[in-house]
């Protein structure tokens, strides 16, 4: 399977994680985000692992307080669990391919701000309108964040130093 396609269905595992655990449904938000999670994992070797893995915890320290402060976790207990399998699915693509992933990021991108402008506009009846802007980004904030940060010249000349595929020396 190309990564292309692969991202796809981590992602579509980690929608429908989202989706499930906003339902209530505990046992396949965690099965669907712990596949995508292992999904995304096969294949990363131990030392890109190992230089991700401080990326990957403090990101989700910060997802932790947010969804604490806003309470989100006492409606959605499975959240927390999630959001990490976002994070980790999300920090392995974004260091693997980013250059075949770009034309879904942006599509990736552009569904968070859709989404986030429709929860301030129109709050919904189950979640606050904070709880549920908090829960768009825990959805959409990890990928978009990754592939951003490599978009910065300085991230971006130290990914590719080196790779010169030209044939000219």
């Amino acid at each position: 399977m190309e990564n292309k396609n692969r991202f796809a269905v981590c992602e579509g595992l980690l929608l429908f994680a989202f989706a499930y655990a906003a339902q209530g449904y505990t046992a396949p938000a965690v099965f669907c985000a712990l596949i995508a999670a292992l999904l995304s994992i096969d294949g990363t070797s131990p030392e890109t692992l190992a230089r991700l893995l401080p990326k990957i915890l403090i990101f989700s320290i910060v997802q932790l307080i947010l969804i604490h402060s806003v309470s989100l976790a006492d409606k959605v207990p499975v959240i927390g669990i999630v959001a990490l399998c976002n994070t980790a699915s999300a920090a392995v693509w974004m260091d693997r391919c980013r250059k075949e992933i770009a034309g879904r990021m942006r599509v990736i991108m552009t569904g968070a701000l859709c989404f986030c402008t429709a929860a301030l506009i129109f709050p919904s009846d189950v979640f606050l309108p904070v709880q549920l802007t908090v829960y768009i980004i825990l959805v959409f904030l990890p990928p978009c964040a990754g592939y951003l940060a490599g978009e910065m010249p300085e991230m971006h000349s130290q990914n590719y130093a080196g790779n010169n595929h030209s044939g000219v020396e």
